[in-house]
Parts: structure tokens; C-alpha cells; sequence
């Protein structure tokens, strides 16, 4: 190691983050304590980490639009979510009947013989 390292306040301690990330690695290299498994654990941990912090985020921001909205609380918003599927499968059953009409009649007129000219 270079005297101003040994002999300075450093050692093992660098202030600047991509030195201190490089001599870590070497030291745990060179001792054989580099360990892969805890890398990726670690890896892992950050992302599941900010996958949290992300769903916390979503969670408050739709909190405050529904406060904002006074929409009322979690249980009623569902009630009426409810009842909109529901009226919702009613239209789509009355607009399928409709087009089973429609397809009907044109299919009527469509069977009838044409006139003689």
C-alpha cells in the first residue's frame, strides 16, 4: 500500500465511494471472505426495499385522492363498485339482445326472394 495510506488517516477508511467499494472488494478478495450469496441478498434486499417504498407510495397517493374526493371509506367505494358491475352486466345482457335482433331482421330481409323486374 502506498506510505500516505498507512502512514495518513485513511487505512481502510476512504471518503471517496467507488475507491472504498474497490479496496472493500479487494480486501475481501485477498482474505477470502467475498461472499456472492450476500452481494445478491444484498442486491435483493435493496429492490424489495424499493418495491415498498413504491407500494407505500401508491398506497397514500390513492388514499389522499379518495379523502380529496370524498368518495366515503374503502367498504362503500366497493359497495358501488358493485352495483356498477352489476348494472353494467344488466346493459351488456340488453345490448346483446338487441344485436340478436338486429342480426335477426337483416337476416329476414336478406332470405326474402327479390322482386321481378
Amino acid at each position: 500500500m502506498p506510505n500516505e495510506r498507512l502512514d495518513d488517516k485513511n487505512l481502510l477508511f476512504e471518503s471517496a465511494h467507488m475507491k472504498r467499494l474497490k479496496l472493500r472488494q479487494v480486501v475481501d478478495v485477498v482474505f477470502g471472505v467475498h461472499d456472492d450469496k450476500a452481494v445478491e441478498l444484498g442486491r435483493r434486499v435493496k429492490e424489495l426495499e424499493a418495491r415498498l417504498a413504491r407500494a407505500r407510495n401508491d398506497y397514500a397517493t390513492a388514499q389522499t385522492f379518495l379523502e380529496e374526493q370524498e368518495l366515503g371509506t374503502r367498504v362503500q367505494v366497493e359497495l358501488v363498485r358493485d352495483e356498477a358491475e352489476a348494472a353494467m352486466a344488466v346493459a351488456e345482457n340488453a345490448r346483446a339482445d338487441l344485436d340478436n335482433q338486429i342480426r335477426a331482421v337483416s337476416t329476414f330481409a336478406a332470405d326474402l326472394p327479390s322482386p321481378a323486374p
